[in-house]
């Protein structure tokens, strides 16, 4: 009995040696299969690192690489077997040395925590390439236990953004220059402006008074060829005197300011065609029709005037007809308000509509259409300053219909 106890006992103390060396086993299992997989790791991790093309370095607490990437050797013109013993001043330009020596004392009270920014890191070849990216305080992680700087490449983006900024300051100096000739132009323009108010006035009227004498006196005793003499005369001095007019209001308008507000564009259609009838001496017969006009943000008093010239052209251009008709009004198109004035008049060539707003551009022979060939030169200056468009279309003998915008 008592054998059967001992080798009871012996065979339980096997079972029990046994579990303790199957547990031994798998804890040196368990232990070989975690270095496995940290080699594993390390090894995805080095040929990530040194087969990128970012540049890293990793910095000891006294701020000197004690790591770099192939890539970091490759970016500054050093072949990897090269003794490369550069500290962190040396990494540094000059310029560069305060900032980022700020930004590595944040680095160190941070740890874990990416701090971003630019640095110049000096070529072999002599000068400097530019790097963006982040420093890490990786000092409590085993395997890095440094400062960890993760950088790329920027020098390209430098570069087109230094020849930008140059562009942008070339361009600047020529707008300078430009304005100040313009300047220039513009008092030259004022002093044309005056000379013709002024110095070209007084010899049309010295010419309109003494034709006007000349007549009153000896007309009685002339005869007809020289009243028609006189008479052509006064005309053109007259003429001349329009064109003046229309010359100085042309000049003024690439100098007048723009105030824009919320303007009624039927009232301001219904005054100028109530102002271009009580100027008609022989008052027109021609039937205006105002539809619905969408009001607008514009310059008042420049906007009256386009509409004024457009309406008198149309006015005029169709008063040879026996039933004349000019229809006003406005349409949307594409969120975009366009107005028009229509008419039913002598119309023109397709072909020609390029001279339409040209100054002294006439597509119809003085002697058919008074005018000075400056009055949609006028209205087409207006329509550009309020930055909208203009254009025509017409056909000889039936018409035609101008359309502006005053968006584009």
């Amino acid at each position: 009995m008592i054998d059967i106890q001992a080798k009871y006992e012996n065979e339980k103390h096997e079972k029990e040696l046994q579990k303790v060396k199957l547990s031994q086993v798998e804890s040196e299992l368990k232990t070989l299969r975690a270095e496995r997989a940290l080699q594993t790791s390390e090894m995805r991790f080095r040929a990530l690192i040194e087969n990128g093309t970012n540049i890293i370095y990793i910095i000891d607490d006294k701020l000197n690489p004690t790591y770099a990437s192939p890539a970091a050797y490759h970016a500054l013109g050093y072949e990897e077997n090269e003794k490369w013993d550069k500290d962190i001043i040396s990494l540094l330009h000059p310029d560069d040395l305060p900032p980022i020596m700020h930004k590595m004392k944040i680095v160190m009270k941070n740890p874990g925590v990416p701090i971003q920014g630019q640095i110049r890191l000096p070529h072999k070849n002599g000068g400097y390439i530019w790097a963006e990216g982040t420093a890490t305080n990786l000092f409590h992680v085993d395997g890095a236990n440094g400062i960890v700087c993760n950088l790329r490449d920027i020098t390209e983006r430098k570069q087109a953004e230094a020849a930008i900024k140059e562009l942008n300051e070339s361009l600047e100096r020529k707008i300078a220059e430009r304005t100040s000739e313009l300047k220039e132009a513009n008092k030259g323009l004022e002093s044309f402006s005056y000379s013709v108010s002024h110095d070209l006035r007084t010899p049309l009227r010295v010419i309109n008074g003494y034709s006007g004498l000349l007549f009153k006196k000896y007309g009685e005793n002339m005869n007809e060829e020289a009243v028609e003499f006189i008479k052509a005369i006064r005309e053109n001095a007259n003429h001349m005197g329009h064109l003046i007019d229309d010359l100085l209001n042309l000049s003024r308008l690439g100098r007048q300011e723009m105030s824009k507000t919320s303007v009624n564009m039927n009232d301001i259609v219904s005054e100028a065609v109530s102002e271009l009838r009580a100027e008609d001496a022989t008052g027109t017969k021609a039937e205006i029709v105002i539809k619905d006009i969408k009001e607008t943000m514009a310059d008042a008093g420049l906007i009256k005037q386009a509409w004024l010239n457009i309406i008198s052209n149309a006015i005029k251009y169709s008063k040879k007809k026996s039933r004349p008709r000019i229809e006003i009004g406005s349409m949307e198109k594409e969120n975009n308000i366009i107005y028009y004035v229509k008419d039913n008049g002598a119309g023109f060539d397709m072909a020609h509509s390029d001279k339409l707003f040209g100054p002294f551009q006439r597509l119809h022979d003085k002697t058919e259409f008074e005018g000075t060939g400056v009055g949609l030169a006028i209205v087409h200056q207006i329509i550009i300053k309020h930055g909208g468009r203009i254009w025509a279309e017409g056909k000889v003998d039936k018409g035609a219909t101008f359309y502006f915008t005053l968006t584009d």
